[in-house]
């Protein structure tokens, strides 16, 4: 072995010992780590903010007995935010749920250029029945402290579970929008699946004709139909088979044969209003969750590997919390003349 690699090799064995070091000492500052959720309570430090004078920060635990367990954070400041926002980024981090739980539901609101994390919740399952208990307990939460949330748009990923359980929640008021990121997105997944990956970096046409079945999302929701139309009648054989999944999944739906030789039309699993981002686009509203995608690279790379302890996460957010206030009166003062809601509720969170 040269001296080089020596040393490579030696440095990589000490950098070893001291991540391990680290990890051991730090893991000494919190609790064991209950072996299933029925053995965890959370009570004390690990239910308020990390401020100097600790304020409430759990607000929902549907307890240790319950088959689905929710846990939701979000102090009375960052409660405030989320009610002053008209729209709500909302997303789901799988690699970073705690030990235990399915995922860590986050809810961002924009702020200037950029947004805030408002709510943190650890959910057990993925079903509609959680997310409405979730949003409903939300709810039921900034009531009993007097917030009125009334979001006119919240943007969420394809996830018919989330999608359904805030029409319940939030009613026919509420838009929800599907993130145009992840429409692009399933558009890739597809021309991958169809094995046209090659096709579409070979041939500038056929790549140009996808993004024109994306771009479909920019036209008056009312033209969508005619826009697919259009391309219908300009698509290649190699292109059929994709525009006949978008078509079917995002705009026209299928149909079924029934007796005496009729058809029922079945609609699509995301009509255009979910995805259709024209009025978005021209009052410059975001047309993403990408904030919250964001979010999730920087907390990952903050904590540093996936699946952490429900104490290791509980700190990091009173982090993330503590931190709200700084950022939310740096990034929303440019914005408080055209949005007096929002300018009231951070004026009141600064007394």
């Amino acid at each position: 072995m040269t001296y080089q690699l020596k040393q490579r090799w030696h440095y990589q064995v000490k950098t070893s010992i001291i991540k391990r070091t680290l990890h051991n000492q730090r893991s000494k500052l919190y609790p064991p780590v209950p072996e299933s959720l029925k053995d965890l309570k959370l009570i004390g430090e690990w239910t308020t903010t990390a401020a100097p004078e600790p304020k409430p920060f759990l607000f929902f635990d549907n307890g240790p007995d319950t088959e689905d367990r929710i846990i939701a954070f979000g102090s009375d400041e960052s409660l405030s935010l989320l009610a002053s926002a008209d729209t709500w980024l909302m997303d789901g981090n799988y690699a970073m749920a705690p030990q235990g739980f399915l995922q860590l539901y986050v809810i961002r609101v924009p702020i200037g250029n950029t947004a805030v994390s408002t709510i943190f919740a650890c959910l057990q399952n993925k079903t509609q029945h959680t997310y409405e208990t979730f949003l409903q307990a939300l709810m039921d939460h900034c009531h009993e402290i007097e917030l009125y949330p009334d979001p006119t748009t919240i943007i969420v990923d394809f996830e018919q579970a989330v999608i359904q359980a805030i029409s319940n929640i939030f009613g026919p008021e509420t838009h929800t929008q599907g993130c145009f990121y992840h429409l692009t997105q399933s558009t890739w997944r597809k021309i991958q699946d169809l094995g046209l990956t090659t096709h579409y970096k070979d041939s500038e046409a056929f790549c140009q004709f996808c993004g024109q079945i994306d771009s479909l999302a920019f036209l008056p929701v009312e033209d969508v139909t005619v826009g697919i139309q259009l391309l219908k009648d300009r698509c290649t054989e190699e292109a059929a088979p994709l525009l006949e999944y978008f078509d079917q999944t995002y705009v026209s739906g299928t149909y079924v044969q029934r007796r005496c030789h009729q058809q029922r039309r079945i609609p699509p699993r995301f009509p255009p209003e979910l995805w259709n981002i024209h009025e978005a686009t021209l009052n410059d509203c975001p047309r993403t969750n990408n904030l919250c995608e964001g979010w999730n690279n920087k907390f990952y790379h903050l904590v540093g590997y996936q699946h952490l302890s429900i104490w290791k996460l509980i700190r990091v957010i009173q982090q993330e919390e503590a931190a709200l206030l700084a950022a939310s009166q740096s990034a929303a003062h440019k914005r408080m003349t055209s949005h007096p809601r929002l300018a009231t509720c951070i004026a009141a969170i600064a007394l």
